[in-house]
């Protein structure tokens, strides 16, 4: 009894497309806030619990650090908090989709595998809804059409039902978040957080990526594939606090890296560098290997014996020849220093000494090269001292200018800093800096650089005495550039030397502006979600969500009898929303709040729970005094309160409280106790006073325990055929034969017997379980029509009773048309009945429903026409089919046989109907008197006791079609 649909969550009307069965939405729309009661009050309760949910799960997706994780947490969130039995991430490359993340709940059959790489045409029918986006879910798969790719798949991997989100990137759709068989209490909340679970996941994988690119580009070296200079000094400083372990050290420079890019290309001496790098990865196996410089590397190489090294360093030095014939990049040569120790004492010491090492070759064959003439034209008397020393002094400018291209070359800024007790002095800054904050001898520059000091004055002022003493510290700044732009950074600052004293510092910083506009973005929906999740929208106080977290806290902590629950409702306020209109409905909402959180006392908690109802946790002192604070409450609220043209309104509060004497008792059962007194309570005329309080007793706790005890046992109870539908027929006064039924249904308790209507029903209406009943009587009239139909009997339209609960769902008569359809049903044998208090509660809705019922074929009736306060506008504006009279208008005193006021109300009302093309029913009549008189009146079928009471179908068939037809029935059902 499923719904068949493929609906896009929101508010407007279906459009029905001939060639599917399929339900396609004219637009998408938020769903609009609903004023619930009752069941309501359920599907609220559940809405803010899957946002409590969503917001848990972002908080856990903000904390991860790798996709599979991401994955990991929100699919089994999800799947758990919905009970379904499959969880999953559906990803489209091409033409293709495959599964790339799944959860399964236990037992259930995992499909990850078999999805990999499988035709996006299985969900082309999606795709509209996806790309919208929109969340799509399919709350009956048989109902799709037969054959159609999606329903075979569905199928084949026992779905029942599913809903789907779609995964964005960059304004396209890359797949999809599904959820398979949903617990289907809780499948009309699944929209909303899988849309926003969707959402976030997408930018927790940017994040992620985005992190991950910067931690490559922060470690590693874009060209070669090494670690880099960030990298060199993180480890530099764990090897300087580790204790254990041998550490050999090799630095390798490559010669004349200038001169092969001048001449040949940068180009080819990118190649020069990344065949350096791989000769050093085949000889020193195992070996931490960075590139430090433009043309300089380092290798680390731990844990290690003396000899060992020394054969990987003499392989190395075998690997990059001293000496090579002819030029280009085949005659490369590398300067190489080596140093090991067991157990490094002073680590900085053993790299000095390799650094060293290597520069010596350096100059050696900077030297050697200037003697053969290839550098420098030897002439006249000059010495090869004086050779040396222009050598020497033209490789340190080489270095020099070598090193600025290195930090040119690195992903971030790099500046130089002299620091003195005064403050900073900038010294250098590399390409990328001068773009981002000017010329380094630019007065304007020394300007903004003041501006950021000042704008990162408690950052600075924590590190500045560290920084003095020469650590190498790390912290996150905000920089603003010459061009007025704002940015983050993230700073490595390492001092590389010193002046009279002073540190001199190299300083590296990593932009991580986006992934700080991540960040913020991420804490921005956290907390629109944590508002949304714990904020009423209209009184701006507590939601019911954070109230009963709270209050249940606080009551489980405390001795029984220091709280009592304040269930406190707002009289008539459906007449200020009426009247007045929903502003001045929710300024009223306000005010009440208003003056309940004036009237609190520490430790004690107020929040609006749904509609007009609010919740007080408040001190239980004495029964009066509670009531009196209710009453001082109820004053506040209406000091100044008026409403539209300034008319004062009187405003009257009812209570119900629940003084807990169990603490141990879960909020919901607490927030039941004051509810059933609230609803005991008297909200009539109150002698001088604006509240009126009644306090939950031992009845109520009998009452309501037998309540919990009915919803424990209804679900099973409808499993196990315990409802059973009775049939009271309906005579045709002017032909004197069976001309339709009314389906009742009544409760066979295994252990009470027949339970009557009255002990079930108005419980089944609060908790909104009348839908289920409902579509179960729907289905067992169905059944019995088509087995009449079968067995060639004349059948009689059987009339089923629609509860105002389902017009809660707009989509509601698709359930019912599944139903009907199976069994194969013609529409115009079924009515459905409609009391008439629903035209007080939404005429508007009502007259909607009406239309749709009449479209599909079905015939509707108005129940209990002359119960509440019917009027002449109702026949005016209801197009019902039929009319039932209520069984006020028949008592004996109303309609007799000397007539009166009552039988001419009847008459009047019978011709009217009449002239409407309405039929009438006459219910509940139960003397001779009253049938005549219907029969002189024109009124055209009668239901009541005279004739027959509700009877089983066998007995309904023997007084409908004769005595042997309850012998032949058929056997044929259309389950």
């Amino acid at each position: 009894m499923a719904r068949t649909v493929f609906e896009s969550v929101g508010n407007t009307p279906a459009q029905h497309d001939e060639n599917d069965n399929c339900t396609l939405p004219q637009s998408f729309h938020a769903s609009a806030p609903a004023q619930l009661t009752n069941n309501g009050e359920a599907e609220l309760r559940n809405a803010l619990e899957a946002e409590s949910m969503v917001l848990r799960c972002a908080h856990e997706l903000y904390r991860v650090c790798d996709i599979d994780s991401a994955a990991d947490i929100m699919l089994s969130t999800l799947g758990a908090y919905f009970q379904a039995d499959r969880t999953y991430l559906m990803r489209f490359h091409g033409d293709l989709m495959s599964n790339t993340h799944e959860w399964c709940a236990s037992g259930v059959i995992p499909y990850k595998e078999s999805l990999q790489g499988v035709t996006r045409s299985i969900v082309e029918r999606w795709a509209p809804f996806l790309e919208n986006g929109e969340c799509l879910i399919i709350e009956n798969v048989a109902a799709l059409p037969l054959g159609s790719a999606d329903r075979e798949a569905l199928t084949a991997q026992s779905i029942d039902s599913v809903a789907a989100a779609p995964l964005e990137r960059d304004g396209k759709v890359v797949g999809f978040l599904g959820i398979d068989n949903p617990a289907r209490s809780l499948v009309r909340n699944v929209s909303s957080p899988l849309k926003t679970l969707a959402y976030f996941f997408m930018m927790t994988e940017r994040r992620i990526e985005t992190e991950r690119r910067l931690t490559l580009m922060s470690y590693h070296d874009e060209l070669t594939g090494l670690y880099n200079r960030n990298r060199y000094l993180v480890d530099l400083e764990h090897l300087k606090k580790a204790k254990e372990g041998s550490l050999g050290i090799a630095f390798v420079d490559v010669n004349d890296l200038k001169e092969t890019n001048d001449v040949y290309g940068h180009a080819c001496g990118d190649e020069v560098l990344v065949a350096c790098a791989a000769t050093l990865a085949d000889a020193l196996p195992g070996a931490d290997l960075y590139r430090i410089g433009g043309d300089e590397f380092v290798a680390l190489v731990r844990n290690v014996d003396e000899a060992s090294f020394s054969r990987m360093t003499s392989a190395l030095e075998r690997a990059f020849p001293c000496t090579t014939e002819g030029e280009g990049p085949g005659g490369d040569r590398v300067a190489i220093g080596a140093q090991w120790s067991a157990r490094p004492s002073d680590v900085s010491a053993l790299l000095a000494a390799a650094d060293a090492e290597m520069y010596a070759r350096k100059r050696r064959y900077h030297l050697e090269k200037a003697l053969s003439g290839r550098l420098l034209q030897v002439v006249g008397d000059e010495t090869p001292d004086h050779v040396t020393a222009s050598v020497s002094l033209g490789d340190v400018a080489r270095l020099e200018r070598e090193q600025a291209a290195t930090y040119d070359n690195l992903p971030g800024f790099v500046a130089r800093y002299r620091v003195s007790p005064q403050g900073l002095k900038l010294l250098y800054g590399n390409e990328r800096f001068v773009d981002f904050f000017g010329a380094v001898d630019d007065p304007l520059t020394a300007k903004l650089f003041q501006k950021n000091l000042d704008f990162n004055a408690d950052v600075v002022k924590q590190f500045f005495s560290r920084i003095l003493r020469g650590e190498s510290v790390s912290f996150d700044v905000e920089a603003i550039s010459r061009a007025n732009e704002k940015a983050s950074f993230r700073v490595y600052a390492d001092c590389v030397d010193w002046i009279e004293g002073d540190p001199v510092y190299l300083v590296l910083y990593l932009d991580t502006t986006e992934t700080e506009r991540q960040r913020r973005r991420a804490e921005e929906a956290a907390e629109r979600l944590r508002t949304l999740a714990y904020v009423d929208s209209v009184t701006g106080g507590r939601n019911r969500t954070s109230f009963e977290a709270d209050a249940g806290a606080a009551v489980k902590a405390a001795p029984p009898g220091t709280y009592a629950l304040v269930a406190l409702d707002v009289d008539k306020f459906k007449v200020v929303n009426d009247q007045f209109g929903l502003d001045a409905g929710d300024a009223v909402l306000r005010a009440v709040h208003e003056s309940i959180d004036a009237h609190l006392s520490e430790g004690e908690l107020a929040a609006r729970i749904s509609a007009d109802l609010f919740n007080l946790l408040v001190k239980a002192d004495q029964a009066e005094r509670v009531a009196a604070r209710v009453e001082e409450v109820a004053a506040a609220a209406n000091a100044g309160l008026t409403l539209g043209n300034a008319q004062a309104y009187l405003l009257t509060l009812t209570a119900g409280i629940y003084v807990v004497d169990d603490p141990a008792l879960p909020m919901m059962q607490i927030q039941d106790r004051a509810n059933v007194a609230l609803s005991k309570a008297s909200s009539g005329v109150r002698t001088g006073r604006l509240s009126s309080c009644r306090f939950y007793n031992n009845e109520d706790r009998v009452r309501l325990a037998h309540e919990k005890d009915v919803e424990g046992r209804m679900r099973a109870a409808l499993e196990a055929g315990e409802f059973i539908v009775y049939l009271q027929p309906k005579l045709d006064l002017r032909r004197g034969v069976i001309a339709g039924a009314e389906a009742l249904v009544r409760w066979r308790d295994p252990e009470r017997g027949l339970v009557p209507p009255n002990d079930f029903i108005p419980l089944f209406e609060r908790n909104g379980f009348i839908v289920e009943l409902d579509l179960y009587v729907f289905e067992q009239v169905c059944l019995l029509l088509h087995d009449w139909l079968v067995a060639r009997r004349r059948p009689v339209p059987v009339s089923v009773n629609l509860s105002r609960v389902h017009l809660r769902d707009p989509h509601f008569l698709n359930r019912f048309e599944e139903v009907r359809h199976r069994c194969g049903v013609p529409a115009s044998l079924i009515e459905f009945e409609l009391t008439e208090t629903l035209v007080f509660d939404n005429p508007q809705l009502l007259t909607h429903v009406i239309d749709a019922i009449h479209r599909v074929g079905y015939t509707c009736s108005l129940d209990d026409f002359g119960s509440g306060y019917s009027s002449l506008n109702v026949l005016k504006n209801l197009e019902v089919d039929t009319l039932k009279l209520d069984r006020v208008f028949f008592d004996d005193a109303g309609v007799d046989e000397d007539g009166g006021r009552g039988a001419d109300i009847v008459s009047v009302v019978i011709g009217l109907a009449r002239r409407l093309n309405m039929k009438t029913v006459a219910e509940g009549v139960e003397t001779d008197e009253q049938r005549r008189f219907l029969e002189e009146a024109g009124c055209d079928l009668l239901q009541g006791f005279l004739f027959a009471k509700p009877l089983p179908p066998d007995a309904f068939e023997r007084l409908a079609f004769g005595p042997e037809s309850s012998e032949s029935g058929s056997e044929i059902s259309c389950a």
